[in-house]
């Protein structure tokens, strides 16, 4: 049995505004875990998401699916996703699968949510 070494919070800052912050390894194990807590920020009206993925070591394509299917979500509703990571470990995994151009990836959260808040993620 693996080890389960993975964590998420849930913060909200407005009406509508959200910070998933997760940390850890996310792999087919542990990503239920994060596609949860995403799925209850949509449910509470998220439209837009920060995922603070700074406290994250590793993520395999599970983790990288569950990260599309809720940007795709938020599109769909008018909303957007921002992820903040800083681990050349975790950029890569985006460099690597093409996946840089479709989310905007900030290096730190106060720089994520200025950029959210002033609109100028779009």
């Amino acid at each position: 049995m693996p080890i389960l070494d993975a964590r998420v919070s849930v913060s909200r800052f407005g009406s509508d505004c959200f910070v998933v912050a997760a940390g850890g390894e996310f792999d087919l194990y542990t990503t239920e875990l994060l596609r949860d807590k995403l799925a209850d920020v949509l449910e509470l009206g998220g439209r837009q998401i920060l995922v603070d993925l700074t406290g994250v070591s590793f993520m395999d394509s599970t983790a990288l699916g569950v990260l599309v299917d809720a940007a795709k979500a938020l599109k769909s509703s008018g909303g957007h996703l921002v992820l903040v990571a800083d681990d050349p470990r975790v950029t890569r995994v985006f460099e690597i699968t093409g996946l840089r151009r479709v989310f905007r990836i900030e290096a730190s959260l106060p720089e994520a949510v200025h950029r959210l808040v002033d609109g100028s993620d779009a």
